[in-house]
């Protein structure tokens, strides 16, 4: 028994080895395996979670706020502290969001209920987003 648990160990640590490379000369090749191709087909069932704060901290999850991360994208929401509704108008909405220097209005279009989450906003939606800069008064 003694012999034969290094050598199983050794067998196991050079199959992995085997998977690992195969795995990287595929990604090279522009090959994919079966594995791959179901993570790529997988639809995501609700959009990404907006994490607050330069120090990351994570709250319930929040239809309203991953639609607007989704849309003002993850650059204008870096350190986020609040974000809050504040007017709607059947699928447009105001929202204003609350940095430690300073504030953002922007305008979402919320993604209705049982559809797959989709890319960015159109730049429309970006474009209508003002800052106020705490620094300018």
């Amino acid at each position: 028994g003694a012999v034969v648990k290094p050598v199983s160990g050794i067998g196991q640590a050079l199959s992995n080895v085997g998977q690992g490379v195969s795995a990287q000369i595929g990604q090279v090749a522009g090959t994919s395996t079966s594995q791959a191709r179901r993570n790529e087909s997988r639809v995501r069932g609700r959009l990404p979670r907006l994490v607050y704060s330069e120090q990351g901290v994570i709250r319930p999850w929040s239809k309203f706020d991953a639609d607007v991360y989704r849309q003002v994208g993850q650059r204008q929401m870096n350190a986020v502290e609040v974000v809050l509704p504040l007017s709607s108008g059947g699928t447009k909405w105001k929202a204003l969001l609350l940095f430690p220097d300073h504030l953002l209005l922007t305008e979402v279009q919320m993604q209705p209920e049982g559809t797959s989450p989709s890319g960015r906003a159109s730049v429309a939606s970006v474009a209508s987003t003002r800052s106020v800069d705490s620094k300018a008064e």
